[in-house]
């Protein structure tokens, strides 16, 4: 593969994660130094997404960045997620706010969002070029398959609940949530529903498609899709749980509970991350090391042998993998591994669900 990663993109992944996590403290969160032209309702939402911003969006931006300058082969996915989740946020913050009819101050800090829009879309290209070089590791049938239901349950929902919204406000009856959330912020209300219902749901349509097909471009933009996807959630949980708690009139309590459940099955759970150990082909995935052979090839087996090339300052040194057991029932993977000047050591992975929403890897 050849190298993908610049040390410019990661100084503007670190650069995009520490704007996010900025603009997040002096806004309506935090400080209150930014005012946005919006109703009570739309500054409600805005401190729930900017939770979600603060917490884990600024986070993974910088840990990509500090990534891709180890050429580390998760870093595009995680930029991904982080860079196309503040092009989708900070587009709205500026086109979103009705500047006539409310008082605020955000247009004087255009500038900010405008450089954020600008690294975002920058490093999710560069992102999108490193994933399209990297060989791609299979997802497992099973795992292919609880994804693209994930992509399909939640994007049918937030599509219904769109549509019913736009259907509300053209129709009638005038005393809906989403009728409410129209008369107060109009234009981020056309705003949403337009980059959702012509963008956003339909890729995510495409990739559960492709995921159920499987056919290996839909593995491609899933890398690239989800971590967005479950940055988007996780938003918009954000935004339901802070207008309930302050209730507000437009809260819609279906849109919170379908939400927050999704929010937590979009994180690892653990058919997601033992898909990556009992695939060797993945390991290059998650391992600062290249896979340059699987004999016999296909998921893990007894007596499989991994050759790996690992770079250690400037030189490439061969490790060597045998597979002793493998217990898919329970998740435990053992193996054996030969490392340069005779050093071995016998390991063993065992994946186990501390929740339903995530795993815990154990390692020894």
């Amino acid at each position: 593969m050849p190298n993908v990663f610049g040390a410019r993109t990661g100084i503007a992944l670190v650069a995009l994660g520490l704007l996010i996590a900025a603009n997040a403290l002096i806004g309506p969160l935090a400080l209150g130094v930014v005012r946005f032209h919006v109703s009570q309702t739309a500054e409600n939402q805005l401190i729930g997404g900017e939770v979600v911003s603060l917490v884990v969006a600024a986070p993974l931006a910088v840990i990509a960045g500090v990534l891709w300058r180890r050429s580390n082969r998760l870093a595009p996915s995680l930029a991904l997620g982080a860079a196309l989740y503040a092009l989708y946020m900070y587009v709205q913050y500026v086109v979103g706010p009705q500047y006539e009819r409310y008082v605020g101050n955000n247009e004087y800090f255009f500038p900010l969002h405008l450089v954020l829009i600008i690294l975002a879309w920058a490093t999710s290209l560069r992102a999108w070029h490193a994933l399209s070089a990297m060989r791609m590791p299979t997802i497992a049938i099973g795992t292919r398959r609880l994804l693209a239901a994930l992509l399909l349950v939640l994007n049918a929902t937030f599509a219904l609940a769109w549509l019913s919204s736009v259907l509300g406000v053209l129709t009638g009856p005038h005393t809906s949530s989403g009728w409410l959330e129209y008369q107060k912020d109009q234009t981020l209300f056309w705003l949403i529903r337009m980059m959702d219902l012509a963008f956003v749901i339909p890729a995510s349509f495409l990739v559960a498609v492709g995921l159920l097909r499987g056919v290996e471009w839909a593995t491609r933009l899933a890398y690239a899709f989800l971590g967005f996807q479950t940055l988007i959630v996780s938003a918009v949980a954000g935004m339901a749980i802070m207008m309930a708690a302050r209730a507000d009139p437009a809260a819609n309590p279906v849109l919170l509970v379908v939400t927050v459940v999704l929010a937590l099955g979009l994180n690892a759970p653990v058919p997601v991350v033992w898909s990556l150990l009992h695939d060797p082909q993945a390991w290059g995935s998650w391992v600062d090391a290249l896979v340059e052979s699987v004999t016999p090839p296909g998921l893990a087996s007894a007596g499989q042998r991994i050759r790996l090339r690992a770079p250690v300052h400037g030189r490439w040194f061969l490790i060597r993998v045998v597979i002793d057991r493998v217990r898919e029932e329970d998740h435990v993977l053992e193996l054996h591994t030969d490392f340069p000047f005779g050093l071995q050591l016998q390991n063993r992975f065992a994946v186990t669900a501390p929740d339903e929403a995530s795993a815990r890897v154990q390692f020894g």
